[in-house]
């Protein structure tokens, strides 16, 4: 487990989150396999068809009912990153009634996770079929019996294709070994369960700072369109997990300055950088004069909008009631 002591604060706050969600995400993919239909499997290795095959595993039907609770996990994280962000920034997050920072309207976190939780739950559902497809082919030849070689696919279900491949080889290794079918068949599952709760782990973990890191980017953004922050006096600063696991590639990377609208120096826009990343970003002044336009008169969290009125400042005004309708 990660010491929060060596996290960047993004990182530190998101992964608080990461047990749940890996949770969350290891349960979808057991679903996926509990769901397979094994005899309509047999039957498809039974004509080595592997259309069939896949037709066996539902796949469509459990993408579309992981959509919800994927989306609302993503939103969630984008909201810590709006949070984190607003702190880099020096800016206030004023609230009404308990909803959405005035920062990011509500409608914008909510179209962003929709958008990604479909990009993510496509991608997570083409590499599953992926990996049966590979699997069908390598586990008819073996010369099980259908019902056999339709169990052992069954088992694979959920991983990727390298994860597969590896639960082939551990397969094969125990027939070499003379280990009876059903204790093959006994120690794959017990194998593969413990790959798809690897693959579930990173899953998490990448989408939970993708979302995070989105939502803090987004901030900053809007605080420049609102005119909160001065984009010619900051720079995102690439932050780095100060541990033995750092990669190589976000080492070369930390400390790295970006404009707000600019990629980091290896063409990186934001993070992750890559697959178990736990990298995040911070502001820095790239002048002595402060991050936001307006500091003074800027309302405290618990002030009205019409205090926000009064004080003149009308994009912040705005942005609120716009939040809060």
């Amino acid at each position: 487990a990660d010491d929060p002591d060596d996290l960047p604060e993004l990182s530190k706050r998101v992964g608080k989150r990461e047990g749940a969600v890996r949770r969350l995400v290891a349960e979808q993919l057991g679903d996926l396999r509990s769901a397979t239909d094994l005899e309509a499997l047999t039957a498809a290795v039974e004509v080595r068809s592997a259309s069939r095959v896949l037709a066996a595993v539902p796949i469509e039907t459990w993408a579309e009912s992981i959509m919800a609770p994927t989306k609302a996990w993503l939103k969630d994280a984008f909201l810590i990153g709006v949070t984190v962000g607003a702190e880099a920034a020096d800016v206030t997050l004023v609230k009404r009634g308990g909803e959405m920072p005035f920062n990011v309207p509500n409608s914008e976190a909510v179209e962003w996770a929709r958008a990604h939780a479909g990009v993510m739950v496509t991608s997570i559902s083409e590499t599953s079929a992926a990996a049966i497809r590979e699997i069908v082919t390598e586990a008819i030849d073996w010369g099980w019996s259908a019902r056999d070689t339709a169990r052992l696919i069954r088992e694979t279900v959920g991983l990727t294709p390298h994860q597969e491949r590896a639960a082939v080889k551990f397969g094969l290794r125990l027939q070499e070994q003379g280990v009876p079918r059903d204790r093959i068949l006994s120690r794959v599952a017990r194998y593969t369960d413990a790959q798809r709760s690897v693959r579930a782990l990173m899953i998490a973990r990448h989408e939970l700072l993708t979302a995070a890191n989105e939502g803090q980017q987004r901030l900053w953004d809007l605080g420049v369109r609102q005119g909160l922050i001065r984009k010619d006096r900051v720079k995102r600063k690439w932050l780095v997990a100060k541990d033995e696991r750092l990669e190589q590639l976000c080492e070369n990377l930390e400390n790295d300055l970006a404009s707000l609208d600019q990629p980091f120096k290896d063409g990186t826009f934001k993070p992750p950088r890559h697959i178990g990343c736990r990298c995040s970003m911070g502001l820095v002044r790239s002048q002595t004069s402060a991050i936001v336009t307006v500091t003074s008169a800027r309302p405290k969290s618990d002030e009205t909008i019409a205090a926000a009125v009064r004080a003149g400042i009308a994009p912040l005004a705005a942005a609120i009631q716009e939040a809060t309708q």
